[in-house]
Formats: C-alpha cells, sequence, structure tokens
C-alpha cells in the first residue's frame, strides 16, 4: 500500500468523462437527513423551557442536549414569559 492512501481511493475522480478527456469528474457530497422542519408538541417545548430556566442550567447545554439551535430555544423562552405576562 503506499503512502498516500487518496490515491488509491480517489482513482475514480480523475477518470475523463468525455472521449477526448476534456473534463473530469468531480466529488459529489451526498447529504442525508429529514430535510424538513421537526414538529414539537407544546408538552415538549414547555419541558425544554423549564429545562433551560433551571438555577445554573445553560441555555446552550440544554438546547446541545436537545439537539436545537439556541435561538430556538431563546425564542421559545422569548414566547413562554411573554404568554405569562398577557
Amino acid at each position: 500500500m503506499s503512502k498516500d492512501s487518496r490515491k488509491d481511493s480517489d482513482k475514480d475522480r480523475h477518470t475523463p468523462i468525455f472521449e477526448d478527456g476534456a473534463d473530469t469528474l468531480q466529488r459529489v457530497e451526498i447529504i442525508t437527513g429529514t430535510g424538513r422542519r421537526r414538529r414539537w408538541s407544546t408538552d415538549a417545548k414547555g419541558t425544554i423551557v423549564a429545562e433551560s430556566f433551571a438555577p445554573g442550567a445553560s441555555v446552550s447545554a440544554v438546547a446541545r442536549r436537545h439537539d436545537i439551535s439556541p435561538g430556538l430555544l431563546f425564542l421559545w423562552r422569548r414566547q413562554t414569559t411573554r404568554a405569562k405576562v398577557a
């Protein structure tokens, strides 16, 4: 095996796609996943928001634990406090 393993695994990357060799294949990245917005139940949101308001809790840490962005969690927290005031 050669020292540079990329040469072995990327052989097809430089295969000509036209007969005259004018162009070569390029790497294509396929992103998998749901590709849609998740739906959060009111109970689930309430549980996550309550966890973020616990003494000593970090909003970013809570967001990471539940795989959501901190910005979304801050939005839910604002909505919660506004609903309590109203």
